[in-house]
């Protein structure tokens, strides 16, 4: 017997607002209630829509999961791909960058603590899942490009090897 697909994707433009009501309702739910209290009439009334238009889009829970957290990965990576005016920020220091960087880091994990919980969950239950796959991508072009940012104050560097040094401190 063959296995429904995950997901069915929107054709029209009030499907497409239903799943996106649907994905930020989960979203919220993860955050508030974590990965096991995020139950899908939940979600479904956070949404304002019914368990079985849930049910109809995705074939279970996990499915409108991993469609969260793959939307939380796209949502990242179109944030690294934002470019930087490394003019801008060569000005305010290496100090305060740092100050900034670590506080927007700080932020955004309260901010999203649960979602944060809950995707490190899904991901220790399905290591294969193309979302962790992406997840894994998105922190290491996210690491070198904060490296190359602090690089910007290589000349403030004074170790023999900067490169060794901001990514060994990081």
């Amino acid at each position: 017997m063959a296995r429904r697909p995950a997901q069915h994707p929107p054709r029209q433009a009030r499907s497409r607002e239903s799943l996106r009501r649907l994905l930020e309702a989960a979203e919220v739910a993860l955050g508030k209630y974590g990965f096991e209290g995020a139950t899908l009439p939940r979600i479904a009334r956070q949404a304002r829509l019914s368990p079985a238009s849930v049910y109809r889009r995705f074939r279970d829970k996990d499915a409108l999961r991993e469609a969260v957290f793959n939307r939380f990965s796209e949502q990242n990576a179109a944030e690294l791909a934002q470019e930087v005016d490394t003019g801008q920020i060569r000005k305010i220091g290496i100090r305060n960058f740092a100050r900034q960087w670590i506080s927007a880091m700080i932020q955004g994990c309260r901010r999203r603590t649960g979602l944060l919980r809950a995707a490190v969950l899904y991901s220790q239950q399905h290591a294969s899942a193309a979302f962790v796959r992406r997840k894994e991508q998105l922190e290491i072009q996210s690491f070198r490009k904060m490296v190359n940012l602090f690089l910007l104050w290589r000349d403030e560097i004074r170790r023999p090897d900067p490169e060794y040094a901001v990514s060994y401190g990081m």
